[in-house]
């Protein structure tokens, strides 16, 4: 779109660098879908997004961001939107939160 706001449709996939290691391990539970950050558009904040299609073989390491994030889950039924089609065991810290419903999880810095 070569027009003032085109830039600002994104209809390639873009991806934020990955480490090649960590890239592989994820390829086998997840597809990254597209990415955004000011280095895609300036001025943007972070988003991304995968499609998760199976559990990791072992859990995700527990880890910290220096930002706070937002994480969506979405069951992909179109009739039952609300349903996640699964189940998600979530950590923060000690607190283990098990969800069965599409949701999203505010996680603050740190």
């Amino acid at each position: 779109m070569a027009n003032k706001y085109g830039k600002y449709f994104l209809t390639d996939i873009k991806k934020l660098p990955q480490n090649a290691e960590t890239d592989a391990e994820y390829a086998k539970f997840a597809t990254r879908m597209t990415s955004l950050d000011g280095s895609i558009i300036e001025g943007a904040f972070q988003f991304g997004l995968s499609w998760y299609y199976k559990s990791p073989s072992k859990p995700l390491p527990a880890h910290t961001h220096d930002f706070p994030e937002i994480l969506g889950f979405y069951g992909s039924d179109p009739y039952n939107p609300r349903d996640l089609g699964g189940e998600v065991e979530f950590w923060m810290e000690d607190e283990k939160h098990i969800l069965t419903k599409s949701f999203l999880v505010y996680i603050p810095a740190g």
